[in-house]
């Protein structure tokens, strides 16, 4: 800053301090304007300017303007009343300038020859000063002998500058003639040319002068006039200075660049770019008068304008004819308007000339280069982005966007029902939304209609849940938005200081700074009080919304818990348990250690998890290979019938380039072996799973609800031999790979997964403060990369259309790409639920975002900023001093003030955001660029019509970051309470369309995700809390309010607590009460059987999903004979078993009780053609591969994943018919089977089959799915999809007729040896023979419980 080259900081400044603030200002390109004044009042009128611009000043007094100061009635005839006047004026200035903290140089303005009387009285009152003092009264003075002849000039100029050379003063002398007319010099008839000095008279005066002292400096003359001209009668020329400066260097044998202190005389009506010139070449002073003098004139005029009918008398106005009008006509009320007029043009000419800011810490950042421009901007990278007009723009603009997109959607939505109500199409009768009309706004009515029932039913909890949440956001903020508008607002502009505001604001922007506390008045600090009474309210307004609907959650849960999905579904009846010890890891150790629990009326089936060795990891590669084969086909084949000359080709595996060499090879033979070579291993590995490998995590499935929710509160405080025993998840909600983890692993990977998560936000700092500096406002990047600065100026347009779409892109593309890392690493972490890794996901997004986008983002200049001053101030004092001095709190509310601008409009802009989600156009955009100008497969095709998925844990985090900011500046900038409300009020109609027609919930939690939600609310009131507390302390300078703020947030953790205890356990589990008397609690009139079994679901997918078949387009048909070159025949494959927990190996239809190790091989059908009216996914909404990521839980279209029979407790999935699915990887539609194979006769491809035969025997009236082929020997009853296809079908014995063939309950077939292990489903009970080793037991009588003999035996 200027003031950090001066010694004297403050005041009138003089000798050293003038050179070296005149050095300053030529190094960092600025002028420091020098102001006539005439009087008391224009003096305060400058000193005011300069001390809001935070700038230096010029003030300066010409040889009429002293003598005014002295008084017009005083005799002048010897300059005796200018010489009275000036001193008089610069005691006054020296008296009153220091007040204003500002630097200030007191100088007089032009001497002619005739006036120099005038100059010797000045410099005799500066010896006697200086005597006294040690310095001259005045900084300096200006001799203008331009009239006169040069060497005139130059020895008169060189004799005066002698004298002021002891008291190291500062005098200016001016060469080449300024026209027009001030102070009595009349110029306004000389010969333009004579305004024009020439370089060998700089040169000359800078020689003389030098050699005496190095305190003077020019005013040369480059076309100047004094006062207001027309343009075009003056021309001025600035770029000359640039050739005097140069000659001056290049003569005088100079280092410097600009060795010459300039002048601009005659700067009124000046263009910006005259004087950036002008300062470019060394300018480093510029006078302004005449300007100022209309500017001071326009003050009064107005106001006598305005009040000429309260100052024609001293009595009687418009009010009445006896109201006084003293205070009216009052001098100080009139003058002061002029006053004012005069102060707002000297802040622009400080502007102008790059003066504004240069006395506060930094360096002059209005016209600042490099590495200064870039701390300018960290310091400050906010400046400029808010103006009086931006946020009726913003609000105008995205609300007129909102309705125009909404509109559209409107339009649109009746002729694109696939994209925007697909669930009227693909759900089942139940889960169907109401349907929609194909009228304007017909999508508006069943919206509004849809109650919270109905949206649990047709969404699922999740999205009630959501939508709750949402309407909750809404509730709170259009409650907080009435004491906004009705406390907060009004307690703001009445406790702020006007004054403070309409000096550093203009316009409208005043009326927005008003709002806040940014300037309090010191007068009026007890309004503050308003904001602490307004910080226990806004958090008992949350409190209460916050219990209110936790109890309405718990409801939900309930009713949840009563619903026939829920009855009847598997996983509410099944607990999983982790960390097993070894000894105990088999299906009876899960019984012991549940027993150990709590004991329950009837025995849980058990299961306990197989190690799948690499299976999963296979199974994931060979699907990557059938897309992968899918892809290259679907670019090979767009256009069958003029196939390219070149078979497409790929880059092989390391393993394969390291047996076969580096070259590229043909990619469609590559992928096929590549394929079929797995899908050998997948069968392999599949046959050679070690029963006896037992993991470290099981499952128990109860038959009653009760029991399995006793037993898991039960658990809740006790962890039998180290495990860990809760509530099962959905089947599909589990991450399998992580069950096998130990307490440890999961601990430590927890560890280092939250540590590069911390890594990763700390990284993002630097990036995201560059995209906000340099990316959204590529001017700053131009003001300090001189080499971009030129092409951006050639090309504004241009790059002004790349600063609109480059910052929102990129960190849009950020924000897509952050949920999918948080994803990977919350399962690296260890996560064993989709749930849970959902909600860790939205966790760290929303600590990323208030970390980065909201601490970091609002603080990071006010941070630079206290850390410099305090930098600063430690040179001269201690530590503890300077940062006292370096006002922190004062400088945060100031630097969150000012961001809180940029909030309130960045809150305006969301709206845009919720409408575009309704338009659906980034899917409509990408589907239509992809089939446009790429070859997509059939399976996008497909996935491109299914129903999205919503994304909960990134707009959970989205509206949970913008309540926070909201409640952050609520009492800094309390419009963003109403904006806000606005955004939740708009967003939840949209939203519930979205999840009503649209989205899908892809793994359901019901409802789970509300404790997270409910936390982070707490956390985000406690941290608006402290910034409240903050700004209250920097706007009062007191910590007694702060005080009375404390109260609140423990108010907030005691509803924390008074919920937890209150609700958590009746929405977390459907009983909890200790069974005391097991058998009395069994269902009236309903025994325990023996036989009355639930089978298990909870198995490792990979040991029975079906695998993927690659498709092709069926205009492709008739070509794939001539590009598929392989062959699959019956040596590719063994037969291959599908599996579950019950039976390991699929029975055998001719010995009871026995597997079918060795199923005849058939033939694979190597493609799936697709035709056209095929590619939707309503004819594969219910296959393995499209439910897991498109289908949710299956619920949706009727087949919910988990549902047990109301036959035989066993769950659907398992059953061989009815309406379960089969296992055919190539899943039923209701299609005919065209789309199932090649062709429906023999087609040859090289010799080889790509087909079988079809047996037309099957049932006509059996869903396609479900009918028997004869030919599939002992696989059973499976899908005619599965005849002849060995590579691709893993025959499936959990899904397809599972009691088909079993032996008899609790008998051994008459030929089993003694000790061979039991196949049969009694050996999940403890008297049959254990499959890991346990010693064989006899079968308890049949009146005897398996719970009484398992509790017996123990």
């Amino acid at each position: 800053m200027a003031t950090s080259v001066l010694k004297r900081k403050s005041g009138v400044i003089v000798g050293d301090d003038v050179i070296n603030l005149f050095k300053y200002a030529q190094e960092h390109k600025f002028a420091i304007p020098a102001i006539n004044v005439t009087s008391s009042s224009t003096v305060v009128a400058s000193l005011e300017a300069a001390r809001d611009k935070k700038s230096p000043i010029i003030l300066q007094m010409s040889q009429g303007g002293a003598a005014y100061f002295a008084g017009k009635g005083v005799a002048n005839d010897k300059q005796q009343a200018s010489i009275a006047g000036a001193v008089a004026g610069a005691n006054y200035i020296r008296s009153v300038a220091v007040s204003y903290d500002i630097p200030v140089v007191l100088h007089t303005d032009h001497c002619a020859k005739k006036l120099l009387p005038w100059l010797d009285g000045m410099l005799d009152a500066d010896e006697a000063y200086y005597k006294e003092h040690g310095e001259p009264l005045f900084s300096s003075h200006m001799i203008d002998l331009s009239e006169e002849e040069v060497d005139f000039n130059i020895q008169t100029t060189a004799k005066y500058l002698k004298r002021a050379a002891p008291m190291k003063q500062w005098l200016e002398m001016e060469i080449g003639i300024t026209g027009g007319e001030e102070d009595g010099v009349n110029n306004e008839d000389v010969d333009n040319n004579s305004l024009y000095t020439q370089p060998e008279d700089i040169y000359n005066i800078h020689k003389t002068l030098s050699a005496i002292s190095p305190y003077f400096s020019i005013a040369a003359g480059f076309g100047n006039v004094h006062g207001v001209y027309k343009p075009g009668n003056v021309k001025l020329h600035p770029e000359l200075l640039g050739k005097h400066q140069a000659y001056v260097k290049e003569q005088g044998g100079l280092k410097e660049d600009k060795p010459v202190f300039l002048v601009f005389h005659g700067g009124s009506g000046s263009s910006k770019s005259e004087y950036s010139t002008a300062i470019s070449h060394g300018v480093v002073k510029v006078n302004l008068d005449t300007d100022l003098q209309y500017a001071y004139l326009t003050g009064i005029r107005d106001y006598v304008l305005k009040k000429k009918d309260y100052i024609m008398s001293q009595v009687g106005n418009p009010d009445g004819e006896d109201k006084p009008n003293k205070k009216y006509f009052d001098p100080r009320v009139w003058v002061r308007e002029g006053e004012k007029t005069m102060s707002a043009r000297v802040q622009e000419g400080l502007v102008d000339f790059n003066t504004a800011g240069t006395t506060v810490t930094g360096v002059n950042c209005a016209n600042a280069q490099g590495a200064d421009r870039l701390l300018c901007l960290i310091q400050d990278p906010y400046s400029g982005t808010f103006h009086a007009d931006a946020f009726w723009a913003s609000l105008g603009t995205s609300i007129a966007a909102m309705i125009l997109i909404t509109l559209a959607f409107s339009l649109m939505r009746p002729r694109n029902t696939i994209v925007y109500a697909p669930k009227v199409k693909y759900a089942d009768e139940k889960h169907a939304p109401p349907k929609l009309g194909k009228g304007l706004f017909e999508w508006v009515g069943p919206v509004t209609r849809a109650k919270e029932g109905m949206l649990v039913e047709k969404t699922g909890l999740d999205a009630a849940v959501f939508l709750r949440f949402t309407r909750m956001l809404r509730n709170i903020f259009l409650s907080l938005g009435v004491i906004a508008i009705a406390v907060l607002i009004p307690a703001n502009v009445i406790g702020s200081d006007k004054r403070a505001i309409n000096q550093f604001s203009k316009g409208g922007q005043a009326f927005f700074m008003t709002m806040t506390p940014q300037y309090p008045d010191p007068r009026r600090t007890e309004s503050l009080w308003v904001h602490v009474v307004c910080v226990w309210a806004i958090d008992l307004v949350v409190a209460f919304f916050l219990w209110r609907n936790y109890g309405a959650i718990v409801r939900l849960r309930r009713q949840y818990f009563d619903s026939p999905e829920y009855l009847q579904s598997l996983h509410s009846r099944t607990l999983m348990v982790t960390d097993i010890p070894p000894a105990d890891r088999s299906d009876e150790g899960i019984l012991r250690l549940s027993d150990q629990v709590e004991h329950t009326a009837a025995l849980p089936r058990a299961s306990i998890g197989r190690n799948v060795k690499e299976l999963p990891d296979m199974i994931e590669e060979h699907n990557e290979a059938v897309r992968a084969l899918e892809s290259v086909l679907a670019k090979y084949l767009k256009n069958p019938d003029q196939l390219p000359a070149k078979r497409p080709t790929m880059k092989a595996s390391k393993k394969y380039r390291a047996n076969n060499g580096a070259h590229d090879v043909d990619a469609i033979d590559y992928l096929t072996s590549r394929i079929r070579e797995l899908e050998i291993e997948i069968t392999h590995v599949r046959e050679s799973i070690d029963k006896r490998n037992a993991m470290p995590f099981g499952f128990a499935s109860y038959e009653r609800i009760e029991d399995a929710h006793t037993v898991a509160f039960a658990a809740k405080k006790k962890h039998p031999q180290g495990t860990t025993i809760r509530l099962a998840p959905r089947p599909n909600d589990l991450i399998w790979q992580n069950l096998p983890l130990s307490k440890k692993q999961r601990s430590w990977r927890r560890f280092w997964n939250n540590f590069w998560v911390a890594i990763l936000t700390i990284l993002w700092i630097a990036p995201n403060a560059l995209i906000a500096i340099f990316l959204s406002n590529l001017s700053n990047l131009a003001s300090i990369w001189p080499g971009f600065r030129d092409n951006f100026q050639r090309n504004h347009k241009t790059w002004a259309a790349v600063q609109g779409i480059a910052s929102p892109a990129l960190t849009s593309l950020i924000y897509l790409i952050l949920p999918i890392i948080f994803r990977r690493m919350s399962i690296r972490g260890g996560d064993t639920t989709k749930t849970s890794r959902e909600r860790h996901v939205a966790t760290k997004l929303y600590a990323f975002f208030v970390f980065n986008n909201l601490i970091i983002f609002s603080v990071f200049s006010v941070i630079y900023s206290f850390v410099a001053a305090v930098v600063k101030n430690r040179e001269k004092e201690d530590a503890w001093h300077a940062v006292i001095e370096g006002a922190f709190f004062f400088k945060l509310l100031g630097g969150l003030s000012q961001v809180s601008y940029f909030w309130v409009i960045w809150l305006l802009q969301r709206q845009l955001g919720a409408a575009a989600d309704l338009a659906q156009m980034i899917n409509l955009v990408w589907t239509w660029f992809c089939r446009t100008f790429m070859a997509p497969t059939p399976r996008q095709e497909i996935e491109w019509t299914a129903p999205p998925p919503f994304d909960y844990a990134v707009y959970y985090n989205y509206f949970l970051f913008y309540a926070t900011v909201a409640l952050c500046f609520s009492t800094l900038q309390p419009l963003v309470l109403p904006i806000t409300a606005l955004y939740f009020a708009v967003d939840y109609w949209l939203k519930k369309y979205l999840l009503l027609y649209v989205l899908i919930t892809k793994t359901e939690s019901g409802g789970q995700h509300w404790r997270f939600l409910f936390n982070r609310l707490i956390f985000a009131v406690c941290l608006s809390n402290i910034v409240m507390g903050l700004v209250i302390r920097g706007a009062s300078g007191g910590w007694y309010k702060v005080y009375f703020m404390v109260p609140p947030g423990f108010l907030m953790l005691g509803v924390k607590w008074y919920c937890a205890k209150t609700f958590d356990n009746q929405m977390i589990y459907y009983t909890k009460a200790t069974l005391k008397d097991p058998e009395h609690l069994a269902e009236p009139g309903k025994k325990v059987r023996k036989n009355d079994r639930i089978q298990s679901r909870f198995g490792h997918p990979a040991l029975y999903k079906p695998l993927m078949t690659p498709m092709v387009h069926a205009k492709a048909r008739h070509v794939l004979s001539e590009i598929y070159r392989g062959r699959l025949d019956n040596s590719d494959t063994a037969s291959t078993t599908g599996y579950s927990d019950i039976a390991m190996d699929q029975m055998s239809h001719s010995h009871p009780g026995k597997t079918a190790r060795f199923a005849p091989p058939a033939q694979k059908e190597m493609f799936e053609v697709v035709p056209e009216s095929r590619l939707d996914f309503e004819h594969f909404k219910n296959r393995a591969e499209f439910a897991d990521a498109l289908g949710g839980n299956g619920e949706l279209y009727g087949r919910p994943d988990d549902l047990i029979s109301e036959r035989s407790s066993t769950p659907r999935s398992f059953l061989g018919n009815g309406n379960a699915s089969g296992n055919s990887s190539r899943a039923s539609s209701p299609g005919g089977r065209s789309e199932r194979s090649v062709s429906a006769h023999h087609q040859r491809v090289g010799g080889s089959p790509l087909t079988s035969p079809r047996d037309n025997a099957f049932q006509s009236n059996v869903h396609p799915a479900y009918r028997d082929d004869p030919s599939s020997g002992s696989y059973g009853d499976i899908g005619h999809q599965n005849r002849g296809r060995v590579m691709y079908t893993m025959s499936n014995e959990s899904e397809n007729r599972l009691l088909h063939g079993a032996q008899p309950l609790g008998h051994a077939t008459p030929d089993e040896n003694v000790g061979r292990e039991a196949y049969g489903l009694d050996r999940w009970r403890t008297g049959g023979s254990g499959y890991m080793g346990l010693p064989g037991r006899e079968i308890p009588d049949e009146g005897v419980t398996g719970y009484d003999y398992y509790r017996g035996r123990r």
